[in-house]
């Protein structure tokens, strides 16, 4: 009897490890820096060429990033992804402004399941903060300059933060080591990245 019950525990255990295994559970999350609240759940939101980015008329000094936002993810995955003022719905990517998520000017809140992302930020501020996370959680090739022919898939995950500081630091010394021009001004840029 107690062999038989083993046997059917264990062919139950299998069965449910098997049906909640999908190729995109669990998938590596490298954000920098790490975010206050941040809760993984399985899947992710796919994008492909009828993703659009939709976001509200309360943005006004983050279009830029949106659209440099978009660009950036057109270049190197092949996409259209059309950037379009108050689009809400399945497939889409919506940024919006909310300025009772928190006091902090740059929190943002992220929320990506399979069927949408919704990226609410405290003011354009925190837009930009949050779209710098967004692109942390895109494949590594999001970087590269040519395309690529992945899968674009952001895992599912909520993601609340803020800044801890009210300022950030990075120190360059270039009394001891010698840099180029150019090399100062694309570290300057990635270091915006990381936020």
């Amino acid at each position: 009897m107690k062999k038989y019950l083993f046997l059917f525990s264990l062919i139950i255990t299998i069965l449910f490890a098997a049906c909640s295994n999908s190729k995109y559970d669990n998938l590596p999350l490298n954000i920098i820096p790490v975010p206050q609240k941040l809760e993984q759940h399985n899947g992710a939101f796919v994008l492909d060429g009828k993703t659009s980015i939709s976001y509200s008329n309360k943005i006004s000094k983050s279009k830029d990033a949106i659209e440099n936002f978009a660009e950036n993810l057109r270049l190197v995955s092949a996409f259209e992804l059309a950037v379009i003022e108050n689009k809400m719905g399945k497939n889409t990517i919506h940024i919006d402004i909310d300025e009772t998520i928190s006091v902090n000017s740059e929190a943002y809140q992220l929320v990506v399941n399979s069927s949408s992302v919704s990226l609410i930020g405290q003011s354009d501020a925190g837009v930009f903060v949050g779209l710098q996370t967004l692109r942390q959680l895109l494949p590594n090739q999001i970087e590269a300059k040519e395309q690529s022919n992945i899968a674009w898939v952001i895992p599912n995950v909520n993601i609340y933060d803020e800044p801890r500081f009210s300022w950030r630091g990075m120190h360059l010394d270039v009394s001891r080591h010698f840099f180029s021009k150019d090399f100062v001004k694309r570290l300057s840029t990635n270091w915006l990245c990381i936020k």
